[in-house]
C-alpha cells in the first residue's frame, strides 16, 4: 500500500498488525529512526543553540541557574515532541534517561530546567530575537537550496492569513483585543501569519504579528486589525529577505491600494483574491469588457478531475487616494478560472422491494417469483452525474499568458489553502496553537515563536530521507511516539551515538 501525503499531513496509514516479530528487531527499528532524528538535530540545532546564546539575558546574574540556551532549548522541545501542557513536559523530559541522551549529542547541555523557570524566563525575553531565529533557520534553508522545488514562476510564495487564537470573556491583558455585543464583552488575541507554502500541501512557518492595542492609552478610536498587522509584517519581511523574490498569496481582503502599493515598493509579486464584483469594482468591469475583446486570451487545463477554463484581463489601471490626498497609480492584471467538476452519485444501499422500479409487470394474473424480486432489487440505481461549476478570480501584479498561467494559478495561488492547513494543523494536531502556555503577555508571545519553531524542525524530520519510510508507515503522531518512547524508555543504546557523523548531510523530500 503507497500513501501520500495529504496537504502536509499522513492521513491514511496501513490498518495491520506491529511489523517487528522479535524485540531485538524493534530496538535495531527505533535506533535507527532516533539516529536519523538525531543527525537531523545536529545540522539544525547548533546554529539554533548558538542564536539562543546571543540574546540578551533578562536575568540578574546572582540568580542564574540554568543557560538561557539551556532554558530556550528545553521550551522547544516541549513543541517539538508534542506535549499538551507545560505539567506534562515537566513529568517526560526530566526523566534521566532524555538528560543522558541529551549530553550524549549536545555538550552544552548540561542541566534541566523546570517549565516554570522557562515561563518565568519567556516573560522578559525579547522575542523578536526567536522571531528572527526562525526567519534566519528559514532563509538559510533557501540559500541552500533545500526548498528550490518550492519555487513558482521564478519566486517563493509566501501565504499570509490572520486566525484567532484565543478568547476569554475576562481582560488577561490591556494589550487584548475587544468586542462588545450587548452587556458582554470578549478579550481575543488575533494572529496574522506568513508561511512560506510549496507543493504537496507543504507550509513552513515563517513569522508571526500579533494584533495588540497600546497599554499606554486608556481609550483608543480604533483597535489594531489585520491589515495594520500587515503594514508592520512586510516591514519584517523585507528586512529579513530584502533581495529575494517572493509572491504574496492572500485572500479577499487584501487587494486594497495600500497593500498592493507595499508589494510594489518592495518589489514583491502577488496573486490576491477577488471575492466578489464588489471588491475592485472598476477594475473587474474593464477586465471583464477586455476579456470579451480579447477571445485568444484563454486556456483550457485538465487539472485532477476538474476541468479548467482559464481567461484573463492585461495593462488595467487602478488609481488610490491615501491619507495624506496623494494619488497612486498601479497596473493590475485579472485572471478567471472556470472549474467545471463532474461528481458520480451513485447509491450504495439495496432498494426495497417494494420501491423497485422498472420490474417486470405481472402478466396473466401471475405473481412474479420471490427470488426474481429479491434479485432485482439488488440491482443498484443508474449512476447519476453531478456537475459543480466554481468561479476563481485573482488580481496579478505580473501579466498573465499562456505560458505562466498554469503555475501562477495553480502553482501559487491556489497555495494559499497551505497556510490554512498549517495553521488547522498547529491548533489540532498537537502543537496546541489555541493555548496560551502564559497569561503574561510577551510570555505568549514567546511561546508562540517556540512553537513556530518546533514545528519547523518537525516538518524536516517528516521530509528527512532517512525517515522518509517510516513516516509515511507510522504517520505523524506515530512517529513522535514512537522519539518519544525510544528516548525515555531507554530503547537507545548511549554508546552508538558517538559514531555519528560530525556534520551529517541534510536530504529532504520534497
Amino acid at each position: 500500500m503507497r500513501l501520500k501525503p495529504i496537504r502536509g499531513e499522513f492521513h491514511m496509514q496501513p490498518n495491520r498488525k506491529c511489523e517487528y516479530a522479535t524485540v531485538e528487531e524493534e530496538q535495531q527499528a527505533r535506533q535507527a529512526a532516533l539516529e536519523e532524528q538525531l543527525k537531523l538535530w545536529m545540522v539544525m540545532l547548533p546554529d539554533i543553540l548558538k542564536k539562543f546564546d546571543r540574546i540578551p539575558d533578562p536575568r540578574r546574574p546572582r540568580n542564574i541557574r540554568h543557560k538561557l540556551t539551556v532554558v530556550l532549548f528545553f521550551g522547544l522541545l516541549l513543541f517539538v515532541f508534542r506535549y499538551v501542557s507545560r505539567r506534562e513536559a515537566n513529568r517526560e523530559l526530566t526523566r534521566p534517561a532524555v538528560l543522558e541522551m541529551l549530553r550524549a549529542v549536545f555538550p552544552e547541555i548540561d542541566s534541566c530546567p523546570h517549565m516554570d523557570t522557562v515561563a518565568g524566563v519567556l516573560e522578559l525575553i525579547s522575542v523578536d530575537e526567536i522571531e528572527r531565529i526562525i526567519g534566519e533557520t528559514v532563509k538559510r534553508l533557501i540559500h541552500t537550496k533545500k526548498f528550490q522545488r518550492m519555487v513558482a514562476d521564478g519566486c517563493y510564495v509566501v501565504a499570509v492569513d490572520g486566525t484567532l487564537k484565543w478568547s476569554t470573556d475576562w481582560e488577561f491583558s490591556r494589550e487584548a483585543l475587544h468586542k462588545t455585543h450587548g452587556d458582554t464583552t470578549k478579550y481575543q488575541v488575533y494572529v496574522l501569519e506568513a508561511a512560506l507554502v510549496g507543493p504537496k500541501g507543504l507550509a513552513i512557518p515563517l513569522m508571526s504579528e500579533f494584533c495588540e492595542n497600546l497599554p499606554d492609552v486608556s481609550e483608543q478610536t480604533k483597535q489594531d486589525c489585520e491589515i495594520k498587522a500587515f503594514y508592520r509584517l512586510s516591514a519584517r519581511l523585507k528586512s529579513l529577505f530584502p533581495k529575494q523574490h517572493l509572491m504574496i498569496a492572500a485572500d479577499g481582503l487584501y487587494p486594497t491600494g495600500p497593500v498592493m502599493g507595499i508589494c510594489r515598493d518592495n518589489n514583491w509579486d502577488f496573486m490576491f483574491v477577488l471575492p466578489s464584483e464588489v471588491r475592485l469594482s472598476d477594475v473587474q468591469c474593464e477586465a471583464k469588457a477586455i476579456r470579451d475583446l480579447e477571445p485568444g486570451q484563454r486556456l483550457k487545463n485538465l487539472w485532477g478531475d476538474r476541468i479548467q477554463d482559464f481567461s484573463w484581463a492585461n495593462g488595467i489601471k487602478y488609481t488610490w487616494k491615501d491619507r495624506n490626498g496623494n494619488y497612486h497609480h498601479i497596473t493590475l492584471h485579472v485572471v478567471y478560472c472556470q472549474e467545471t467538476v463532474q461528481n458520480d452519485d451513485e447509491s450504495t444501499g439495496s432498494v426495497s422491494p417494494k420501491s423497485v422500479q422498472g420490474l417486470p409487470p405481472e402478466q396473466d394474473g401471475k405473481k412474479i417469483p420471490r427470488a426474481v424480486r429479491r434479485r432485482l432489487s439488488r440491482r443498484r440505481p443508474k449512476k447519476t452525474v453531478a456537475t459543480k461549476v466554481k468561479t476563481w478570480v485573482w488580481v496579478s501584479a505580473k501579466a498573465i499568458n499562456s505560458k505562466n498561467v498554469l503555475e501562477r494559478c495553480n502553482g501559487a495561488a491556489r497555495l494559499r489553502w497551505n497556510i490554512e492547513e498549517n495553521i488547522l494543523t498547529e491548533k489540532t494536531r498537537g502543537y496546541n496553537y489555541e493555548h496560551m502556555f502564559s497569561y503574561n503577555w510577551n510570555g505568549m508571545k514567546a511561546w508562540h515563536a517556540l512553537m513556530h519553531l518546533g514545528h519547523l524542525l518537525n516538518i524536516l524530520t517528516y521530509h528527512a530521507v532517512g525517515l522518509w519510510k517510516t513516516a509515511q508507515t507510522l504517520g505523524i503522531n506515530g512517529i513522535l511516539r514512537m522519539l518519544r518512547q525510544t528516548i525515555a524508555g531507554h530503547w537507545a543504546d548511549i554508546s552508538r551515538l558517538a559514531e555519528l557523523p560530525e556534520k551529517p548531510q541534510l536530504r529532504l523530500v520534497i
